[in-house]
């Protein structure tokens, strides 16, 4: 908890900080979060739990359920109070606590589309590269929402790529050279898979994309709200599977004159290890039977020794780059290409 509250605070949450805080020196007066705790399967640490108590709180929030906590948090128009906040807290966690169990059984879907601005600049530079039209394939998709990087607006500090007009604008600010913003993209199919799917016709689904924005993270809300208004009516193609055994059907035959591209951001960290090493595997392969005119690519923003890494390895030369640090919500790209 302490970790987590650190991390915070660092990327603008002073409320979910003071909250973790309180949390981390009051966990032996807090046995509901200690129950829920210790009945969960997986390590608390590694697995972000503490976000998904966090997520779970506010999803009762936001639809209504916790009635304690609405002056306190900032996303429904509250402004916290201290130590007021916290023991509202532990009132709707004691009254909530199966709800709670069950809703930390998810793994976070943040389906942050700011990140596509980092993605951007692998797909712009697999374009560039390869010179034919791009077959997507994203795993961890969530909602599927940055599927959709194509339709969005872009305003990188100076940079533009993308409609000015866009239902969907993207701000990031970004730092060193372009990237090849007058690569040539066309979209041959984007489809991709999730263990969970959002289902985003299904009103309590949303709300679960949106309880894990942070609370005061206002501009992050519009943004999501936007591009979950977009995909209704431009829905963009997620089944549930497992990503192995998702790629290992779809991925691995070659398209003639088609650029296939794996691509995924804050998705590798939820995967097991074997799974990694399994799709790791399967490109390998893939790559090994790539061809100049049946090219595969690998677009991936995953975490970094710092913030974030946007990486891109094309295949048949198979050589991985480092092109830019990407901020976990996308809203900085240092571009390193």
């Amino acid at each position: 908890m302490a970790t987590q509250s650190k991390l915070c605070k660092a990327f603008h949450s002073p409320f979910y900080a003071e909250l973790l805080s309180y949390w981390s020196d009051h966990l032996d007066d807090t046995p509901v979060l200690k129950t829920v705790l210790e009945t969960y399967p997986e390590d608390p640490a590694s697995s972000l739990f503490p976000l998904r108590i966090l997520g779970g709180v506010h999803y009762l929030v936001l639809t209504g359920q916790a009635e304690a906590l609405v002056s306190h948090y900032p996303s429904v128009g509250g402004t916290p109070t201290w130590p007021e906040a916290w023991q509202c807290f532990t009132e709707v966690v004691n009254e909530n606590a199966a709800f709670l169990q069950r809703f930390v059984l998810n793994t976070p879907q943040t389906n942050e589309v700011t990140r596509s601005a980092g993605l951007l600049g692998g797909f712009l530079n697999v374009a560039a590269l390869t010179q034919k039209p791009l077959r997507l394939f994203e795993i961890g998709s969530s909602a599927g929402l940055n599927q959709n990087w194509h339709h969005y607006g872009f305003l990188l500090s100076e940079h533009r790529w993308g409609p000015s007009n866009a239902e969907v604008q993207i701000e990031s600010q970004w730092d060193g050279g372009p990237p090849e913003l007058q690569a040539k993209v066309q979209i041959d199919r984007s489809s991709g898979c999730d263990i969970a799917p959002i289902d985003l016709n299904d009103p309590a689904e949303r709300m679960r994309l949106m309880s894990y924005v942070w609370p005061e993270h206002r501009d992050r809300f519009e943004r999501l709200k936007a591009a979950i208004s977009f995909a209704q009516k431009y829905s963009p193609s997620v089944i549930q599977s497992a990503a192995a055994d998702w790629l290992e059907t779809e991925l691995v035959k070659p398209v003639e004159g088609v650029t296939r591209v794996l691509f995924h951001s804050a998705v590798w960290f939820y995967l097991p290890q074997s799974e990694q090493q399994r799709i790791q595997a399967l490109m390998e392969r893939a790559g090994q039977a790539a061809t100049s005119d049946t090219p595969l690519a690998w677009v991936q923003v995953e975490h970094g020794t710092g913030f974030p890494e946007l990486s891109v390895q094309i295949w048949p030369e198979g050589k991985e780059v480092r092109l830019a640090q990407v901020h976990p919500f996308g809203t900085q790209v240092r571009w390193l290409g």
